[in-house]
């Protein structure tokens, strides 16, 4: 089992879960399902190779209907909060496993701890799921949004 996040990891978790569950409750039809407990199965990877983002938005409906694998449908967006033992992972392993998956549109890294002004976003983007990654950056003053998801807002820090 591993050990729980610190506090800083928990406080962007917790911000994140308030404005996602509230965005899908108020938008169904773009998001069927949002999940911090999932696994995301990559094309050629083997089965153990399965990243677990701190959340993930599908938009498929058999997402909805509560398959029985992870390996049944896959996200549009993943989430991921730096973490404090192995950043790599998330700069460098997950870019390139989730590359890989067609499906996913946008991967969001939040990175909580090398900023004393707050925490950065940073942003994979691309059209379509044979396209390389576009990257974008965003500090604690921004406020970003998507076209995926038409009307959502994202203060980068809410302070």
């Amino acid at each position: 089992m591993s050990p729980q996040p610190n506090p800083d990891h928990d406080w962007i978790h917790e911000y994140l879960s308030e404005l996602l569950t509230i965005y899908k409750l108020n938008h169904r039809k773009i998001v069927k399902r949002l999940s911090s407990h999932c696994r995301v199965f990559v094309p050629g990877e083997p089965k153990a190779t399965c990243p677990e983002p701190d959340y993930a938005l599908y938009n498929d409906s058999a997402s909805a209907r509560g398959q029985k694998s992870w390996q049944e449908f896959s996200p549009f967006v993943v989430i991921e909060i730096v973490s404090d033992s192995d950043p790599d992972k998330d700069y460098v392993r997950n870019v390139e496993l989730y590359q890989k998956v067609p499906t996913i549109r946008e991967y969001w890294l939040f990175d909580k701890a090398e900023e004393v002004d707050g925490p950065i976003l940073r942003v994979y983007r691309r059209d379509s799921g044979g396209q390389p990654w576009e990257i974008e950056e965003y500090d604690a003053t921004a406020i970003y949004s998507t076209p995926l998801l038409p009307g959502f807002k994202l203060p980068v820090s809410p302070d």
